[in-house]
């Protein structure tokens, strides 16, 4: 991510109860801001802890990173 500014990432529609699991093909793309990093945060909240999985899809014979985070604040929440 390379857009300044703050930012948040929430899921919707999922809880403990029915939890939601994502699971990787690839990894994702880096977060990083080249211009200004000081300038750029990240928030990705799960809501409710357990609500949501992320899997690297290491069962399967792959093992995707889940996130690279590269001189940015990025804050994890529930994941």
């Amino acid at each position: 991510m390379a857009a300044g500014g703050n930012a948040t990432i929430n899921f919707n529609g999922c809880s403990t109860t029915a939890p939601c699991t994502i699971t990787l093909n690839g990894p994702l793309p880096p977060i990083f801001e080249i211009n200004n990093p000081s300038s750029f945060s990240l928030t990705v909240d799960g809501g409710a802890e357990g609500a949501v999985i992320l899997d690297g899809n290491s069962g399967n014979g792959g093992t995707n990173r889940v996130f690279f985070v590269d001189n940015v604040t990025v804050t994890l929440k529930n994941l």
